[in-house]
């Protein structure tokens, strides 16, 4: 199995790669700044591919050929590719050369299955913009296409050449069959965000909005697509923010889990969106319960109040039948539990056979 992970500029991310790759799956690795980071991802991927054949493997299995391998092994990483997501050039132009390295066997890439095709796309690539609105530049709005270019752009232009890719290289139709899995990285703030975050909150509700539309579209040629939308997950580009004890005490209250959210947590969702043949157009809220909440003040916990006796009812007379004879229905005293009977005991009843 072949995956696509976009963004390894924030190396926190790299845990969603490794969590695959431990899985089993090949992997190759996007990013656009920071190559040093992807590399490590690379290395450090492959390192536990060699020390598991190293461990596992004899002599006559390290030697075997590809199709011999268990699906208990862990998988390789086959490369990296930078490609800026701001141009859809740069977009089209790197989803071509891994799907050209993936079929063909290109350098670079190693054939580690007999299929050579990409069955998973982690859209994870974004840009966090924080820009009020007026503030933007009045004739270009650069700061909003810029998100909306890298944010919806980009992801959905991967999305189109991934189901084209998927449903054109085997792996079922409709009904379950399964052509391949796109998953989209979007955020809780799709739902409900903040000021100051408008043009990124549009984004990710747009990007949601994708995958169910397309999740419908995809899902005759087997290709399933879902999001993840995470809360507060501290990554490396917050991590100087969140190193301040008291940051950390203002967002857990908030958070009925009453913690910060991780990146093995956001790895091990990701998994399941992909691993899971029955879901798409799921997107999957990770946020430690914080969206179910009303933004309102945390109040204390009440007392538990001392049980009162229901107040005592007449008899109500009801008519024989309904009718008009004035009569008390006889029939009424047997939907009645018998006294020193519980109501449970009365709904349970079985009767003796007749």
């Amino acid at each position: 199995m072949y995956l696509i992970l976009t963004n390894l500029d924030d190396v926190s991310i790299c845990n969603i790669a490794l969590t695959f790759a431990n899985a089993g799956c090949d992997v190759i690795l996007h990013y656009n700044e920071r190559r040093d980071g992807a590399l490590s991802t690379y290395g450090e991927i492959n390192r536990r591919y060699r020390r598991y054949k190293r461990d596992v493997g004899s002599s006559s299995s390290s030697s075997s050929s590809s199709s011999s391998r268990t699906t208990s092994s862990p998988g390789m990483c086959l490369g990296v590719v930078c490609a800026d997501f701001r141009d859809s050039r740069s977009v089209d132009a790197m989803f071509d050369a891994v799907v050209e390295g993936i079929s063909r066997g290109k350098e670079g890439f190693r054939d580690a299955h007999p299929r050579r095709r990409l069955d998973v796309l982690v859209n994870n690539a974004g840009i966090v913009t924080k820009l009020a609105m007026e503030d933007d530049d009045d004739e270009t709005l650069a700061s909003y296409h810029e998100t909306m270019a890298v944010n919806l752009h980009a992801p959905l232009r991967l999305m189109r050449r991934a189901h084209r890719h998927m449903k054109g290289s085997g792996g079922g139709g409709g009904g379950g069959g399964g052509g391949g899995v796109i998953i989209n990285n979007t955020s809780v703030h799709g739902t409900r965000s903040v000021e100051y975050m408008t043009s990124y909150a549009a984004s990710k509700a747009a990007l949601e909005s994708l995958t169910r539309g397309l999740a419908i579209e995809y899902a005759p040629d087997g290709v399933r697509v879902n999001a993840i939308a995470p809360g507060v997950v501290p990554v490396e580009r917050t991590a100087s923010m969140f190193s301040d004890r008291n940051v950390v005490d203002m967002w857990t209250p908030r958070i009925p889990l009453g913690r910060l959210g991780t990146v093995e947590d956001v790895a091990h969702a990701t998994l399941l969106l992909a691993t899971n043949e029955w879901m798409t157009g799921t997107v999957l809220t990770l946020d430690g319960g914080m969206m179910a909440r009303a933004n309102m003040p945390i109040r204390p916990r009440p007392a538990i109040p001392h049980p009162t006796p229901p107040p005592s009812q007449p008899r109500s007379k009801v008519p024989a039948g309904g009718g008009e004879s004035g009569g008390y229905d006889d029939r009424l005293d047997s939907c009645r539990p018998e006294k020193g009977s519980s109501l449970r005991d009365v709904l349970f009843e079985v009767p003796s056979a007749t």
